[in-house]
């Protein structure tokens, strides 16, 4: 049970939008299912494999909910992936395929990518923009200290970008439910919404 709670809490921080119990849930019963199977491994083991079903679990939460929206959610495996390119020229981004096809700029491509995770850098306090260009500009081992600093400075990137789907989600009361408001309030909300303020 420690162990899904565990891989529940660990994959919803990776996971924008999924809920770490919803996760842990999943994991119980992919270990109920396979038990027989699960209980002849070492624990170590065990873990790994309840992890990559969690894992399973959050990658078709996330297909539903990109299919369901029709935005992009960012998470911290694809944060990580993009960020060394991120202090590269801005010329070589048009260039950089996409990991799942020879795709440039002209079609889409990262740099879309590349421009949202900028923009979200700029958020960031000194510390986490330095941890984050020791690690992905220069390359450096971080230690323990510092590693924990850089994924949460990437968790903060996500929450950023993310932030704006979130928003838009948990408003939403379903058809027929809209609440009549005035002018100036809806003035007040748009602005909020697009500048986050």
């Amino acid at each position: 049970m420690e162990a899904a709670e565990k891989i529940g809490h660990r994959l919803a921080r990776k996971y924008y939008g999924i809920d770490a119990d919803d996760i842990t849930q999943e994991v119980l019963l992919a270990a109920l299912k396979e038990w027989a199977f699960l209980s002849r491994l070492d624990d170590k083991t065990r873990e790994a494999v309840l992890y990559k079903k969690g894992k399973v679990y959050c990658f078709k939460e996330l297909d539903h909910a990109i299919k369901a929206s029709g935005q992009w959610i960012y998470t911290s495996d694809v944060v990580s992936e993009l960020l060394p390119h991120l202090f590269q020229d801005v010329s070589a981004w048009l260039e950089t395929p996409t990991p799942d096809r020879d795709d440039t700029h002209r079609s889409g491509g990262r740099a879309v990518y590349l421009w949202d995770i900028r923009e979200a850098f700029k958020r960031l306090n000194d510390r986490e923009t330095d941890v984050l260009t020791y690690r992905y500009r220069d390359g450096q081992k971080l230690n323990s200290a510092d590693r924990a600093a850089c994924s949460r400075a990437v968790e903060k990137i996500c929450r950023v970008l993310n932030r704006h789907f979130a928003a838009r989600t948990d408003r939403h009361q379903g058809p027929g439910n809209r609440t009549v408001i005035g002018n100036a309030q809806a003035q007040y909300q748009t602005r909020v919404d697009i500048d986050g303020a």
